[in-house]
Parts: structure tokens; C-alpha cells; sequence
């Protein structure tokens, strides 16, 4: 069994975060030649492997879902889940622990679907059988790509998607929200179903300035899989989302 680590990002963000989740893997031990950093709201769409890891920009906006889309809509992308037989996506606003890959190794024999990071509010994040992914979640996601960038927050905050009522009315296991639950599936109820690492109430939590920017994150530690995931600050102004690090 393979995997892949599946970083979902932005141009915008990425000189930021990058290197403070790429110095993480490297305390984890990860191979950077299983990384693939998928960076949204690109102006081009180019695939960068002159590093370790593999950089891929990408015109789709989709917020949390760029990096799901731009695996399941694309020859590249579907390259990548045909290469392995798991991956496990995550955010650019992450830390890996020290044992994290060997711990996450013990975990890819049981999963044949998935198992969420948490059994709801899930982050978009968690360990994916890529032909799961595949063969259930392909449809869904070519309803939602999206390549224009004023939607974006459309589709971060499932407030406005424009084709919604088509996707609820031809795809099944859906969330109450489109947004980041939607790589998982769920009960027809919305309840939670399938497998997690660790339940919602049983996560710890501290308060850090990560980015060095002078906000304080929550900052919430899983472990298991061995990951700290920091909030990002998401504020309404005169009626638009903004987002910042």
C-alpha cells in the first residue's frame, strides 16, 4: 500500500504556510516525493516538480475543495490517485507531528473508503482510498469546480452555490453544507457515518501565532493521526467574505 500527502492551498497563501508545514514533514519523516502541494486561484495552471515535492497551480477556486477537484477533473490529478492507493488530504494550515507517518502507515490496510479527521466539521481532512475517491466522489466534484474567483466564498461558506439544487438533486451522501464535509459522505439525515480518528469533544486545543503575523489561532492537536490544524480567521465585511493568515 501507497500514499500521498494531498496539501490544498492557494498562490496567496502558500509563500506563508509552505514552509512551516514542509518543515513539519520533514521532522515527520515524510518523503517529499509523495507531497503534492495543489495551490487554487492561480492565474495559470503549471505542475512544478523541480523540488522534493510537487507543486501544481490551479485555476479552480474552490476554497477547502480546489485540491478535490483538480484530483478528480483532471488527467494529472487522476494520475496522482491512480499512483496510489491512499492519500491523506489536509490543509496548508498544518503542522505534522513527529510520528505521524508511522502512525498513519498502520491505518491503510482498514480504510477502504475513508476516515475523517473528526466525525463532523471535519476540516477537510482526513486518510481517502483513492479509487473510493474516485468512483464517489468524481460527480460531485464536477458540479462544484469552479474557476471564477468572486464565487469563492460561495463555496467556502455553502451560502450561494449556484447549481446547488442540481447537485442535491443528482448526488447522494451529501452534507447539510457544501463545503468541508463534502469529500466524506454522510447519512440522508446529514448524520455523521464512517470511520474518524478521533471524536469532536476529545480534541485539545491551545492558542499560537503560527504565521508570526500577530493573530493568535486556535490551534487544534489530533492525535491520532499526529497533526495540529490552526483555524484560519474568516470575518464578513460590508457583506463579503474575507479571509486572512
Amino acid at each position: 500500500m501507497t500514499l500521498a500527502i494531498v496539501v490544498n492551498s492557494c498562490v496567496s497563501f502558500s509563500p506563508t504556510t509552505m514552509p512551516i508545514f514542509l518543515d513539519s514533514m520533514r521532522l515527520a519523516r515524510i518523503p517529499l516525493s509523495n507531497v503534492y502541494c495543489i495551490l487554487g486561484e492561480s492565474d495559470v495552471d503549471s505542475i512544478d516538480t523541480s523540488n522534493e515535492y510537487t507543486v501544481i497551480k490551479t485555476r479552480f477556486c474552490n476554497v477547502d475543495n480546489t485540491a478535490a477537484v483538480y484530483l478528480t477533473q483532471t488527467d494529472h490529478g487522476r494520475s496522482i490517485l491512480n499512483a496510489y492507493t491512499h492519500i491523506f488530504y489536509t490543509h496548508d494550515t498544518v503542522r505534522f507531528l513527529e510520528g505521524f507517518w508511522t502512525t498513519i502507515q498502520t491505518y491503510l490496510p482498514s480504510c477502504s473508503s475513508y476516515r475523517k479527521l473528526q466525525e463532523s466539521a471535519t476540516k477537510t481532512t482526513g486518510l481517502l482510498h483513492s479509487q473510493w475517491f474516485l468512483r464517489e466522489k468524481s460527480k460531485v466534484m464536477k458540479y462544484l469546480a469552479n474557476t471564477d474567483i468572486d464565487k469563492r466564498y460561495a463555496y467556502k461558506s455553502s451560502i450561494g452555490i449556484p447549481n446547488e439544487a442540481d447537485i442535491r438533486a443528482n448526488c447522494s451522501h451529501l452534507p447539510q453544507w457544501l463545503n468541508e464535509d463534502v469529500i466524506f459522505d454522510f447519512k440522508d439525515d446529514f448524520g455523521a457515518t464512517g470511520d474518524w480518528f478521533v471524536k469532536n469533544a476529545d480534541v485539545p486545543t491551545h492558542f499560537e501565532d503560527i504565521y508570526g503575523t500577530g493573530t493568535v489561532r486556535k490551534a487544534y492537536v489530533y492525535n491520532p493521526p499526529g497533526i495540529i490544524k490552526y483555524q484560519k480567521n474568516f470575518v464578513i465585511v460590508d457583506n463579503n467574505w474575507q479571509m486572512n493568515l
